[in-house]
């Protein structure tokens, strides 16, 4: 919800709502092969010890 000059509450426009999602969605897929690398080599150290 964006406010407006005279204060008073006005929904956000949907679009830039989508736009600002579709935006971020690129970076998301990595995240979870990030974590997922991570814990892989997390597992690798452990067999080391």
């Amino acid at each position: 919800m964006a406010i407006s000059e005279r204060g008073r509450l006005k929904p956000c426009p949907r679009p830039n709502f989508q736009t600002a999602f579709a935006k971020k969605k690129p970076k998301q897929p990595s995240f979870p092969l990030r974590r997922e690398s991570r814990l892989s080599v997390f597992r690798n150290i452990q067999r080391l010890l």
